[in-house]
């Protein structure tokens, strides 16, 4: 069988979408689907093109407002395709536009992952934009999709939320154990020997929390008698960066919190390997793969239930916060006074809801099933939701 990805984006432009699109593709082969994708050039898509590894994925340049990504060679390079059905990641693109056109051509199959994009916080921002969308060309690409994936039961009830009766399954993101030696993390030099951090990869934008996160590192929690620097690292989408910087500008604290910028994959897992613990203060997410690779490093996780990873709080994983000032004080206190046996043992602990739900080889598997079923070579998959 062959599946064509599209996408806004095949880059860490693309945030966690990314890595969980061409991880999946990785992992497909493996249940005898081979996989090519095709999405909008950016900044970094030369640089990351390697990570598709055998993948044949294939970029084209854009026009216009970056936020849409209108690219004229992106539909010859779909219509270019002869797989046998479409796999669309992310909404709101050309991308959307170009895949809906194509699939209706062609009559084919194609499933749609918003990877969150449709939870009512996503659809609240920006929401004139995407109520215009809705009305151009979403909605119908929405509406005419064989099925919706959503990562979660959160973001099942999301899409019937926002009014959409497709078939839907239900399969989570996997993440990769680490197995390589890790290296020094960047922040060497700047975090003092001895010292421990709390660490944040993502992209940065408001709705991550992180500026009532770095209210609150800053005003009222034990960091600096606990020894703890926070390190911030991700790709900044829309300038957020200096408004960060502006807010804990001239605090006590702020010599404890360290902006690294983007991080290649290489790069993070040293993070990963050489942080105390993880935080994701999160107003909404699909499910976000970034939890997931702090627990594959046996790392504590500071998150909020907006995650849509409750496991973590049932499995003593977790600790939850909410995205507020308040609570994230809360929080960080709790992570400040704990012994490095209880941080250690929390990490194992996700380190094994991992190894037992989220790996690639189970994802790729449920996802073939689908694809069985929408180009009718099986039955109903045991993923798909009750209507």
């Amino acid at each position: 069988m062959k599946a064509l990805f599209t996408a806004y984006s095949l880059s860490r432009h693309y945030g966690g979408i990314f890595n969980s699109m061409r991880l999946l593709a990785r992992a497909l082969p493996g249940e005898g689907v081979n996989v090519e994708a095709v999405g909008v050039e950016d900044e970094f898509s030369a640089e990351d093109a390697s990570s598709w590894a055998q993948i044949p994925a294939r970029t084209c340049p854009s026009f216009g407002p970056r936020s849409f990504g209108y690219a004229p060679t992106l539909r010859e390079a779909i219509e270019a395709s002869d797989s046998q059905l479409v796999h669309v990641h992310g909404l709101w693109t050309y991308a959307s536009l170009a895949s809906h056109r194509h699939c209706r051509k062609r009559r084919l199959p194609y499933v749609i992952s918003p990877h969150g994009m449709l939870d009512a916080w996503a659809m609240r921002n920006s929401r004139w934009k995407k109520h215009i969308a809705l009305g151009l060309y979403e909605k119908a690409h929405l509406d005419g999709a064989h099925c919706l994936h959503a990562l979660c039961q959160a973001e099942l009830e999301a899409i019937r939320a926002a009014g959409f009766r497709n078939p839907v399954c239900v399969i989570p993101v996997g993440v990769e154990l680490p197995d390589a030696i890790p290296g020094p993390p960047p922040w060497v030099g700047r975090v003092p020997a001895g010292d421990k951090v709390l660490f944040y990869f993502g992209r940065l934008h408001p709705k991550k929390g992180l500026r009532e996160l770095v209210e609150s590192w800053t005003s009222g929690t034990s960091a600096d008698a606990a020894g703890w620097h926070l390190v911030i690292a991700g790709w900044d989408q829309i300038n957020y960066a200096p408004a960060l910087r502006q807010a804990i500008a001239a605090r006590p604290a702020a010599g404890r919190i360290h902006f690294l910028g983007p991080l290649s994959e290489a790069q993070k897992a040293d993070c990963y390997a050489g942080a105390d613990a993880f935080v994701l203060p999160s107003f909404s997410e699909g499910l976000p793969m970034v939890v997931l690779e702090a627990w594959a490093h046996s790392k504590p996780v500071l998150m909020t239930p907006y995650c849509n990873l409750p496991i973590g709080y049932q499995r003593g994983a977790a600790v939850s916060i909410e995205p507020s000032r308040a609570s994230i004080t809360h929080g960080l206190n709790t992570l400040f006074e704990m012994s490095e046996a209880e941080r250690h043992r929390m990490g194992r602990h996700g380190r094994l809801v991992v190894e037992e739900q989220f790996t690639w080889p189970k994802v790729a598997a449920e996802f073939r099933s689908v694809y069985d079923w929408l180009t009718g070579r099986s039955g109903r998959p045991d993923c798909l939701a009750k209507p």
